[in-house]
């Protein structure tokens, strides 16, 4: 092998450049160092929100089982069942909800169910219970619980609870309903379609001849319906209704609804 200058010979081959040689050098750490980096980047920001991994939470715990009851009757099929968890720790207290399931529609019983519950929500040492009803599509209750089952205790199997309801009423609000008119002074006709629950008033033409589901309040005496600023409160035969920003006072009865 002979030196000239910056250039070397390999015996049999062609000469070979030095500075050549160095650039090739640099570009090679180059990369490496560009990897390096990279690498560093992904480790300091940690993986992408797209990159997948795998699912370590655990899914909620489950109470299951069936709601039935002893009559040979066969439920509407708009009837809806639902199951409560409660803490029933407190004996003069009312019961604090843990979870609710709802089956829509229920279909027939036995009624299978899934009830599922935060743990964090569970503290060793309370107690817990389950109550269910069976309800009618306008929510009154047809069948429910005579008083909660124990859940939760390490002695009443958690899957598989049979919960038996009881009987509440023996018609459907809809077979129990009064329809009533009432008249408020001249050609004032309110229309009223009562049920144990609720009121369904039927407002005048020039108050838009509206028709507004009213839940059953709280009153001092008498039968208060009111939703919002709607209000229809009725004591014996004579009547007040609010509704639309008027009130109108002492509406008499004048019969059945129309």
């Amino acid at each position: 092998m002979s030196t000239t200058g910056c250039r070397w010979t390999h015996p049999g081959g062609p000469g070979v450049d030095s500075a050549s040689m160095r650039a090739r050098s640099v570009v090679g750490w180059g990369a490496g160092l560009v990897v390096i980096v990279v690498a560093a980047l992904v480790a300091l920001r940690g993986l992408d929100p797209s990159d997948k991994i795998p699912s370590t939470a655990r899914p909620d715990p489950t109470l299951t089982g069936t709601v039935s009851y002893r009559e040979r009757i066969a439920l509407p099929p708009d009837a809806t069942a639902e199951v409560v968890l409660e803490d029933i720790s407190i004996a003069d207290r009312p019961a604090v909800e843990i979870a609710r399931a709802t089956v829509a529609p229920a279909g027939q019983v036995p009624i299978p169910f899934r009830l599922h519950y935060a743990s964090d929500r569970i503290e060793a040492d309370h107690r817990y219970g389950v109550r269910a009803a069976i309800l009618w599509r306008s929510g009154a209750r047809m069948f429910e619980s005579a008083d909660h089952q124990a859940a939760l205790d390490g002695v009443t199997p958690n899957e598989g609870m049979s919960i038996l309801v009881q009987r509440v009423s023996e018609t459907s609000p809809a077979e129990t309903a009064r329809r009533l008119l009432y008249e408020c002074g001249g050609d004032v006709f309110f229309a009223v379609r009562v049920t144990p629950e609720s009121a369904t008033l039927s407002s005048p033409k020039f108050l838009g001849n509206d028709s507004v589901v009213l839940p059953q309040t709280e009153a001092a005496s008498g039968a208060r319906y009111a939703v919002g600023d709607t209000v229809f409160w009725s004591k014996g035969t004579v009547a007040t209704f609010q509704i639309g920003g008027r009130t109108f006072v002492d509406c008499t009865s004048a019969g059945p609804g129309r």
